[in-house]
């Protein structure tokens, strides 16, 4: 298990598999980059397998359709099953050979497990259709020094330890419109790693309500192993001086 305190920033490299095309995105507003790997300055690195590494929403969502997948959990489980076995196949022929170019400290795995009430699949589905992949891909990880989070909307309070289980050692993006407490959650889960947790409905709010943001994760913020940003994607109603607020603001509270 990486202790929260030894991930101090992130660059995240969004890898689109089955497109073979790879997009840099910063996840948060100021980033200091420093290392050396193969002549390029990636130190810590990020991988995020966007809409395909997933072993019930995104993968086998995007083949059956939204209503379909989730009755298949009861009605075809088996056909689940097949999918995401043939699922892990591909990432444990694809990943390594991905590894020998760069090896990231997080790989960050797009599950939307759960809504903003909670998980959308019962304990003992999860435990059929899903845990067993995942424990083999998460080892595999590991193999390599590689970190897996789970990136799962909605209230996922009570599937952390699901996650635990099949080894994920962060999560996000912590959504605040769905009562997820990043504070209470870091402390119940000292060693968690954490990414998001900042109430987006907030930054239009001035900087009053931003700042009051800032300190309500102050705490977060300095125990380390949180990776500070929004809890999703910036809203529209966000202005670029908005934007530049919450930059300004993060910028200071980054520094505690």
């Amino acid at each position: 298990m990486m202790k929260r305190n030894s991930i101090q920033f992130l660059v995240c490299l969004t890898l689109l598999l089955f497109c073979g095309a790879i997009y840099a995105d910063l996840v948060a507003p100021a980033i200091t980059i420093s290392g050396d790997q193969g002549g390029i300055e990636l130190s810590p690195v990020a991988l995020s397998p966007g809409a395909t590494t997933t072993f019930k929403t995104w993968g086998p969502r995007k083949l059956l359709g939204i209503e379909p997948h989730l009755y298949a959990f009861y009605d075809q489980p088996e056909l689940l099953e097949e999918i995401n076995a043939d699922l892990l196949a591909y990432y444990q022929r694809v990943l390594p050979q991905l590894f020998d170019i760069v090896t990231p400290d997080i790989l960050l795995i797009a599950e939307d497990l759960s809504y903003n009430h909670g998980p959308m699949l019962s304990k003992s589905s999860f435990d059929r259709v899903m845990a067993p992949y995942y424990k083999v891909l998460t080892k595999l990880l590991k193999s390599y020094g590689v970190h897996p989070m789970m990136d799962s909307d909605g209230d996922i309070t009570q599937v952390i330890p699901w996650l635990y289980e099949v080894g994920a050692e962060g999560l996000g993006p912590l959504e605040r419109m769905a009562e997820v407490d990043v504070v209470k959650i870091s402390q119940q889960y000292p060693d968690i790693l954490l990414l998001g947790g900042f109430d987006k409905t907030t930054m239009h709010s001035g900087e009053a309500g931003v700042r009051l943001e800032f300190e309500r994760l102050l705490p977060v913020i300095k125990s380390g192993g949180y990776l500070l940003t929004v809890d999703h994607q910036t809203p529209q109603e966000c202005s670029l001086s908005n934007y530049q607020l919450y930059r300004k603001l993060f910028l200071e509270y980054a520094a505690f």
